[in-house]
């Protein structure tokens, strides 16, 4: 991965859903990196096709969702908005609570000190 430059992720717009881990995020628009990326990962856990939708969390709750378009209005993201990512993270859980949640690998992009 010693070639590998950081990822640019653009996020274009603010989503949300029911779930707890997907209360609200900025929804990343998609890039050959991205997927790239995203195919390396089902490979190299040896896994098959996975849900592919990258995003940001910016929380995690159980607010209803007629309470999510009060919470966006407040944000104040301009959109669209571009982030550079030196590395991704793996995470997994024991239990549904984030407190159980640990990180099972991290891979760092080194291109970053070529590209930036």
């Amino acid at each position: 991965m010693a070639d590998v430059p950081p990822v640019d992720m653009t996020f274009a717009a603010i989503g949300y859903e029911q779930t707890c881990f997907r209360s609200l995020y900025l929804l990343a628009e998609p890039s050959a990196q991205l997927m790239a990326l995203h195919e390396a990962g089902q490979l190299a856990l040896g896994a098959g096709p996975l849900a592919h939708m990258p995003h940001l969390s910016l929380l995690y709750s159980d607010v209803t969702e007629d309470q999510k378009p009060s919470i966006i209005d407040t944000i104040d993201i301009p959109l669209p908005l571009t982030a550079r990512f030196d590395a991704v993270e793996l995470w997994a859980r024991d239990q549904p609570e984030v407190h159980s949640w640990y990180r099972v690998a991290q891979v760092r992009f080194p291109g970053l000190a070529k590209n930036g």
